[in-house]
């Protein structure tokens, strides 16, 4: 501390010829202080030499320090932890101390006030603001060395001046800035009782922190003796309280005994809706809800109270129950079902706050029912805007601009239902109101269509036109990644993951199938249609085969430029997105024009059906990895686009086949057939696009020519034909933000294990390089595929600068034996890379 150094210095300014000066510290309160006090001496030429028996360092070894030892020929301080007067006391029956004698009449003597120094007046003598009371005085000085005074010292050495003048240090203050923030102490104590008072008691605060917890939220008399159970005890408390309160304060309530005293309830409340919402111990809380709820039955009780408490997941779960049932009784009539949902939509928006609903996903029933409610009222506007008069046009633009979110609400919605248990009702219910959206939009277009009898309908932008923006001439690098079965509303989705791009709507050509999108998506493809064998064939001559294969493709884009990541060891084109993601380092060479394919939903829904719903979410982060990258490898011009899009109807949906003469169609499937143009057909048929000497017959709606299965398209639905355009144009290739990682302990006694994470920005290449783009991480401890804790991800901003603390909670099976490194991952979500690569914490004991 450079107070204490500066008054030795001045000190020994009184009397240039003394070498020696005495500091008396009788009840060793600056003894913590003395490696630093040392250290900043050493720095101005002066030796600290301390009375350290225990060291052996006793009065003679000061004595032959001071004259032949590290102190010789330089200005001394002996620190002696004993008063003025014990040099000529009953001390000299412990250790004689004659050796000292003379220094004390020829040495000088560290006096403050004229008296021996003490941290309260050392202190105060530098400024810094203290209590005036005697009492007040007391509790800081009183304990020695492990007083409240000298434990703040100790912990605040490095602070300037401005610091220790900032505030009055009282008792509580010093307590709380030791402690630091109670509460977030307190909920690390709940997760592991028993060892974080293991660790309170080796740093020294175990008697602050129960000063602090008192203070706020009642007795600690007993935590010392029982750590585990008094947490059992106030976490109880809490809980109590929260249904106490939430039940509107009954008379009878059972829990009456537990709860906390009144003047202590407003922190308790706070405190409880704190850890509830914090990522970092809401499963601390979950674990100890549990053990409460196996030993308290509240349901009988609660039954007919006004109220919804959260705090146990029995009364919480039992109100869902009663949900469910009073779904069920309504679910066969669509007029019952709908008034029951709109109905019950306060409730489910209380519930779905709840800590079972929203906090741990134990009841996410809520928030799908809250889900549900919102796509009926979508589907509801929808179905009271359809009108004859609409033009196909008309309805394109409606899907493009507002539409597909029902598509987009429903298939997340399904997604969900099916991750969880016992949600077969709400799904059912969704189902049913997705299916009737669907086939009254669907025969509202193909009604629009049908009689003008050209494809695209006048009014819509043809894939022709998409094929032309495409491959049009650019200076720019430009990248295409064609993805099948990209439905628009996926498209929007992956526009709102990466919160840029521009998206547009296109009509792809009929029948929506593979064979014919794909090369609609060509530049300029001249074919025409053969039926060979039952089969199509669209014969190239620019391509020297049928452009139903991605081999005679490849022919007309390599004419036009464009290019793939070479090939493989045995010749094969690398032109799938996949191995663009296998690329850990940018290629030496990249083609000007990328062009990129990936099989994507067609491939999964035409084998899981129903449940690639289950697959849309990782596809789209796929697509926003690969975008990504591009954009960091220079290309600054990327296109997102789609051969056709996909219906999706789950197995109780009741669509009667269209019967029809196939003997009429040279070539069908169960959404589409192909038969000579000009022949009469009771559907709406339209030119084939690519050979109008062929015409495309078209069933009405969701009505097919077959059985379709639950995953389809040939057909004309707006689901099956609006393709999405996808745009992300970037003049400069933004840098990419970075982080340094520390471990503030790497040898852990505890399930917490803290790490601190700070975002750097690079440096710019040179003054017009202003662009910074954010990166998202995965922290975790533990192996990529095997972790051993929890999972966070932290999203790093453009700029950011500001530290980040994470607390990560090991899982306490299996046993981690004392001694385990286990690494820890900080991982760019998009290149993969390890920010904390080479880092580990050690087990100090065994951690269960």
């Amino acid at each position: 501390m450079k107070w204490i150094t500066a008054d030795f210095i001045e000190l020994f300014t009184r009397d240039a010829r003394a070498s020696v000066a005495l500091w008396f510290d009788g009840n060793a309160e600056f003894s913590h202080l003395l490696p630093a006090v040392e250290k900043s001496l050493a720095e101005q030429g002066v030796c600290l030499l301390a009375y350290q028996p225990e060291l052996h360092h006793g009065a003679l070894w000061l004595k032959w320090a001071l004259e032949a030892g590290p102190a010789q020929g330089k200005k001394a301080i002996l620190w002696l932890p004993f008063d003025r007067g014990d040099l000529t006391s009953a001390l000299w029956e412990i250790e004689p101390l004659d050796p000292l004698m003379e220094y004390h009449f020829s040495g000088l003597t560290w006096l403050i006030d004229g008296r021996q120094p003490t941290l309260f007046a050392f202190l105060r003598k530098h400024g810094v603001p203290l209590p005036s009371s005697r009492a007040a005085q007391d509790a800081l000085w009183r304990g020695g060395g492990e007083s409240l005074l000298a434990k703040y010292v100790r912990t605040n050495l490095d602070r300037d001046e401005a610091f220790w003048k900032s505030k009055v240090l009282t008792a509580a203050a010093i307590e709380e800035s030791i402690v630091g923030d109670i509460m977030e102490r307190l909920l690390r104590f709940l997760a592991d009782p028993a060892h974080e008072w293991e660790m309170l008691q080796q740093q020294g605060i175990a008697d602050e922190f129960c000063s602090q917890v008192a203070a706020q939220y009642g007795e600690t008399a007993s935590l010392p003796d029982d750590p585990e159970g008094w947490a059992a005890a106030f976490v109880r408390s809490l809980i109590a309280q929260e249904i106490y309160e939430a039940t509107g304060s009954p008379a009878d309530y059972p829990l009456s005994a537990e709860l906390p005293k009144p003047k202590h309830r407003a922190a308790a409340r706070k405190l409880l809706a704190h850890w509830q919402r914090d990522r970092d111990h809401l499963e601390t809380y979950r674990r100890w809800e549990f053990k409460m709820d196996a030993k308290v039955d509240l349901r009988a009780w609660a039954e007919g109270k006004a109220g919804t408490p959260h705090a146990l997941y029995s009364l919480a779960a039992e109100r869902w129950k009663k949900y469910l049932q009073g779904l069920k009784q309504v679910a066969q009539s669509e007029s019952e079902l709908r008034s029951y949902l709109i109905e019950k939509r306060g409730i489910a928006e209380e519930e779905v706050k709840g800590f079972w609903a929203s906090g741990t996903g134990d009841l996410l029933g809520w928030g799908l029912a809250l889900e549900l409610i919102h796509l009926v009222e979508r589907v509801d506007k929808v179905l009271g805007v359809l009108n004859p008069s609409l033009t196909p046009s008309d309805l394109v633009e409606a899907y493009i601009k507002d539409w597909h979110q029902i598509d987009l609400a429903h298939w997340r919605l399904m997604a969900a239902a099916l991750r969880a248990d016992e949600m077969e009702l709400l799904a059912a219910a969704a189902d049913h109101f997705y299916t009737k959206y669907l086939d009254a939009v669907g025969q509202a277009f193909y009604t629009a269509f049908r009689d003008a009898a050209q494809w695209p309908p006048s009014g819509c932008l043809s894939v022709s036109e998409l094929a032309s923006e495409l491959f049009s001439s650019s200076a720019a690098r430009k990248a295409i990644l064609v993805v099948d079965a990209l439905r628009f509303d996926l498209a929007a989705a992956l526009r709102a993951s990466l919160v840029e791009g521009e998206l547009s709507g296109y009509l792809a050509n009929v029948p929506s199938e593979t064979w014919v999108g794909m090369t609609s998506l060509l530049p300029t493809p001249d074919v025409h249609l053969e039926i060979k064998g039952g089969k199509p064939v669209l014969a190239s001559p620019a391509a020297g085969g049928d452009l139903s294969y991605r081999a005679y493709r490849w022919k007309l884009l390599e004419a036009a430029g464009a290019s793939h990541l070479g090939v493989d060891s045995k010749g094969n084109r690398k032109d799938e997105i996949h191995h663009l993601q296998e690329l850990a380092e940018k290629p030496a060479s990249l083609p000007q024009m990328l062009v990129l394919f990936d099989r994507g939903v067609d491939e999964l829904g035409h084998g899981a059906n129903y449940e690639v719903i289950l697959h849309f979410e990782e596809l789209i982060a796929t697509l926003g990895r690969a975008i990504r990258k591009l954009k960091s490898w220079g290309y600054s011009e990327i296109h997102v686009v789609t051969d056709h899009g996909f219906v999706l109807l789950n197995a109780n949906a009741n669509i009667q086949p269209l019967e029809l003469n196939k003997s009429q169609l040279v070539l069908s499937a169960a959404r589409w057939g192909i038969t000579d143009a000009g022949q009469k057909l009771p559907v709406a048929s339209v030119p084939f696009p690519l050979d109008p000497n062929w015409q495309v017959a078209l069933p009405p709606g969701l009505r097919s020519f077959a059985e379709p299965g639950r995953f389809f398209h040939g057909g004309a639905t707006l689901q099956e034909v609006v393709i999405p355009h996808l745009k992300f144009v970037s003049m400069t290739v933004p840098r990419r933000m970075s982080v340094t990682v520390e471990l503030p302990k790497t040898e852990i006694f505890t399930l917490a294990v803290k790490v601190e994470l700070t975002p750097e920005t690079p440096a710019p290449k040179d003054l017009f390089d202003t662009q910074v783009e954010g990166l998202k991480l995965r922290v975790f401890l533990g192996e990529p595929e095997a972790p051993r804790s929890n999972e966070k991800t932290i999203e790093i901003k453009p700029g950011s600068a500001e530290p980040i603390s994470v607390t990560l909670f090991l899982n306490r099976e299996p046993i981690i034996a004392a001694g385990t490194q286990i690494p820890l991952q900080v991982l760019d979500q998009d290149t993969h890379y390890n920010f904390a690569h080479g880092m580990s914490i050690r087990a100090g004991r065994d951690l269960s």
